[in-house]
């Protein structure tokens, strides 16, 4: 039977992160040469990268696997050996596959589709066998009926060769810019609008069998991470594969288009945490508090900056591309915006799907419990008690399949001795917010002196268990919790909203790029006369 081995899962919902240096992408010598061929004017970038990134390799699973576990989870066999199935086989790990979504599976009934007519669709294509890797991506095709943000399957391989440079979306647009983050493409026309001969949206229209049905921004960002997977996307599209990417251009204002082609590239793009930024002072006595994952440097970060903010005008708590990590991080925070006299806040409330090897405290390690637990203050079952006399969650799970109501609470308890902070607190997210920090950005929206300024988030709160089929040695990854925001709305399909819609601009994916949203806010609690760069960093 064949296996293959993943690097260790991690706790919480990401996995330690890497530091280093970003380097040049193999290529752009030759990139820059083609483009150079249509007299495109480039503008010279300075500085370092600097940025936190997710390492890739060849063997690197999908991007959902990725952005889920980090860069350790690689797996340890070459291109050249991947495993084939037999029918008998394929059946075998259906059946594990069927069993596992109809038996533990959060998210199995909403919406209710098809899973059993897409996995006979399986059984019916399997007749000489199949790759692992084929096989993945079929079952990988059933996942991306549901909503789950934290499901996927796990093991197998892409096609090689990827795009030469990075993708991102800017309202209805996309740019398009190298991955040393130094330049776009082409400055005077930073925006991209076809790839091979097909709109951006049309590429991701045919890469959504392979996406969850999650919120808008999860499927912007996946459709787009899976694009870079060139070689993959045109074997979806079912269109031919050169060595060369065709692409189309577009000026500023959309009056010009040119087009070019680049070299694929041997290496996938790199995935970084975006801004590369430190906690410090920004001029007007502004506090600047940089979280770029809730991991085991977040309460360091906390730890070390908070006591000097104390005082300030106003507080930016920058979690922009914050992939998550544990929620638990924001108890050493959450105590800063409220006072002892406030009552304890319901942050987070879900039910379990109910199964057999879940024990009956199954979401003890996201401090959520039952009403009646008996480790709930009498503040704490009285603002239960009230909570529950109004929420209504948006999608009702079927009783007999779902434990009772959990639910997470948050109160000045967990760090009593912190200080009442009496200026407004602002919080930049945006599209690649998720996991914990959808929870932790929907437990601190509607505070009275907190705002959210940014974009939408990607809405994922599962409680994922892993399970490993039998004959393909893939893991399955599922979420076990409907995970509910406090205002009834479920965290899949909507993310979390900020109070204000605010972009970036084009510049901002670059090196010293003008940061618009910090910017804005920076002017929202100092006045424009008062707003400055940023010092003592």
């Amino acid at each position: 039977m064949y296996r293959t081995r993943s690097a260790p899962a991690q706790t919480g919902s990401d996995a330690m992160l890497m530091k280093k240096l970003a380097g040049a992408v193999a290529g752009l010598a030759l990139s820059f040469a083609l483009l150079a061929l249509i007299c495109f004017a480039e503008d010279s970038g300075t500085g370092s990268n600097g940025a936190l990134e997710y390492s890739f390799s060849q063997r690197t699973r999908s991007p959902e696997f990725i952005d889920d576990l980090g860069p350790e989870a690689t797996l340890s066999r070459s291109k050249t050996d991947t495993a084939f199935l037999t029918p008998t086989e394929i059946n075998q790990d259906l059946d594990q596959f069927q069993t596992e979504l109809e038996g533990r599976y959060a998210y199995l009934r909403y919406n209710e589709p098809d899973y059993a007519g897409a996995i006979q669709a399986i059984r019916d294509i399997s007749g000489d066998g199949m790759s692992v890797d084929d096989f993945d991506i079929e079952l990988t095709k059933v996942l991306a009926l549901s909503i789950d943000g934290h499901g996927s399957v796990v093991g197998g391989l892409f096609p090689e060769g990827y795009l030469p440079f990075r993708i991102d979306r800017i309202g209805n647009r996309y740019i398009a810019f190298w991955p040393d983050r130094r330049n776009f493409i082409s400055a005077s026309y930073p925006f991209i609008t076809k790839i091979d001969n097909m709109s951006i949206d049309e590429w991701r229209t045919t890469l959504s069998v392979v996406v969850s049905k999650g919120s808008p921004s999860y499927q912007t960002h996946y459709g787009l991470r899976y694009l870079e997977y060139v070689r993959f996307a045109r074997s979806l599209a079912g269109v031919e594969d050169p060595d060369v990417v065709e692409i189309e251009l577009e000026s500023r204002d959309g009056s010009r288009r040119v087009t070019a082609a680049l070299e694929i590239a041997d290496d996938p793009p790199r995935v970084e945490t975006w801004p590369v930024s430190e906690s410090g002072f920004l001029d007007g006595n502004i506090g600047y508090l940089r979280i770029d994952s809730w991991l085991e440097d977040a309460p360091v970060e906390i730890a070390t900056w908070m006591p000097r903010f104390e005082g300030t005008r106003g507080l930016i708590i920058d979690i922009r591309d914050n992939r998550g990590g544990s929620r638990g991080y924001l108890l050493g925070l959450y105590p800063y915006f409220v006072s002892a006299s406030d009552p304890p806040h319901v942050a987070n409330v879900a039910k379990y799907r109910l199964y057999s090897e879940f024990t009956y405290d199954h979401l003890a390690g996201r401090n959520m419990y039952r009403e009646n637990w008996i480790g709930w203050t009498p503040a704490e079952r009285s603002a239960i008690s009230e909570f529950m006399e109004t929420f209504e969650s948006e999608w009702v799970v079927p009783e007999s399949e779902f434990s009772d109501w959990h639910f997470w609470l948050l109160s000045k308890t967990s760090k009593p001795d912190a200080y009442d902070y009496q200026g407004p607190i602002i919080f930049l997210m945006n599209k690649l917010c998720w996991s914990a920090s959808d929870v932790i950005l929907s437990s601190v929206k509607g505070l009275p002196n907190v705002t959210l300024i940014g974009e939408p988030s990607v809405g994922a709160s599962g409680a994922r268990i892993i399970t490993t089929l039998g004959n393909s040695g893939l893991d399955l990854y599922l979420s076990s919790m409907a995970s509910f925001q406090n205002t009834g709305q479920l965290y899949e399909t909507n993310g979390i909203q900020p109070d204000i819609y605010l972009e970036p601009r084009p510049e901002f994916f670059l090196q010293n790029g003008d940061d618009r949203v910090l910017r804005y806010a920076i002017q929202r609690i100092a006045g424009p006369r008062r707003a400055g760069r940023r010092v003592e960093w």
